[in-house]
């Protein structure tokens, strides 16, 4: 085998007819793509140490076949993952992308309505994964001015966390040109629940190649269905790439232990160990779960208004759920 035949590629797409790749150096249009196996061995040593498979974002390296296909020789070093539980089998993990630097959670101002809880859950993915976390807003034009401020009430208790909130609306194109600056030249994953208009936000944000395919909006209950569904990595013009996902109605964690949650929390976190530092807690008691343990510094905190009781509230339900999902391990 000549050194022609060896080359680096990401990983764009998977569907049943097999894994898809973008070769280095080549336009990211979709002729481009080339269809790639996954040998057995390999797929077998991805289980074993952890990695679990390939998934859209990945760096691999490759051989090309006669045929004009190609083989995944190695999977390159991830330098981040975006892991999930998996809906029906919650002891094993589902590695959504790789190698993003930051995720953005798409939510609707309305139709759906956003929950903070999905949100929250998201943000501390993006904490697990080490990455930057974004709230992006959409549909902002289905609001009065009324409603608009009472939005931003809601969100400042992210933007004081230091969280980039983008609001967007794909209708009156408010926020999109500020969105495409922002994502360009690096890589973003795009989460959310089904109906926000995540395939139209994409659209605009100038993608190389085909645009997505965009569901029929009702015009009595402006909501859409579920347009992907599957993760694609589609390039930017400009440079860069985001790396859409498919709607989700929950965002389940894996392997997070409960006891661990609070280091998830920012807000949380400041006040439950000294200076942030995991191991100078500042509550009574060291292993506090900041429930209903006395000489709870976050419990005051929360009291004093010094922590979002909305914070607070989306903390004992993810920490409920936690403990129940560890119930079921055992």
């Amino acid at each position: 085998m000549s050194d022609r035949d060896v080359f680096e590629a990401t990983v764009v797409y998977k569907d049943p007819r097999g894994t898809f790749i973008l070769p280095d150096g080549i336009e990211p249009h979709e002729r481009n793509r080339v269809r790639c196996v996954v040998p057995g061995a390999l797929k077998k040593r991805l289980l074993e140490d952890g990695r679990v498979k390939v998934v859209v974002g990945d760096r691999v390296r490759c051989e090309r076949l006669a045929d004009g296909t190609a083989r995944v020789q190695e999977l390159l070093p991830r330098r981040s993952v975006l892991v999930r539980r998996r809906a029906r089998d919650g002891n094993r993990p589902q590695i959504t992308a790789a190698n993003m630097d930051r995720i953005a959670c798409v939510v609707a101002a309305r139709d759906p309505a956003w929950k903070p809880g999905f949100v929250d859950r998201v943000m501390c993915a993006a904490q697990l994964s080490d990455t930057e976390f974004w709230l992006v807003i959409n549909k902002l034009d289905l609001l009065s001015d009324s409603e608009r401020e009472q939005l931003d009430a809601q969100v400042a208790i992210y933007e004081q966390l230091g969280v980039a909130v983008l609001r967007t609306s794909t209708e009156t194109g408010e926020g999109i040109e500020a969105l495409r600056e922002r994502v360009r030249g690096s890589v973003t994953v795009v989460s959310g629940p089904s109906g926000v208009g995540k395939s139209s936000l994409l659209n605009r944000l100038g993608i190389l190649g085909e645009p997505l395919a965009t569901s029929e909006i009702s015009r009595r209950h402006r909501k859409g269905r579920h347009t992907t569904t599957s993760a694609k990595w589609l390039a930017l013009e400009g440079g860069g790439a985001v790396i859409d996902t498919p709607g989700v109605r929950a965002f389940g964690f894996y392997d997070l232990e409960p006891e661990d949650l609070d280091a998830l929390f920012p807000d949380i976190r400041r006040y439950a160990y000294a200076e942030g530092d995991l191991d100078r807690p500042r509550c009574r008691f060291g292993d506090c779960t900041h429930r209903e343990e006395p000489g709870c510094a976050v419990r005051e905190a929360v009291e004093r208004g010094e922590i979002a009781e909305q914070r607070y509230a989306s903390y004992l339900r993810i920490f409920a759920s936690l403990l129940e999902e560890a119930g079921r391990r055992r």
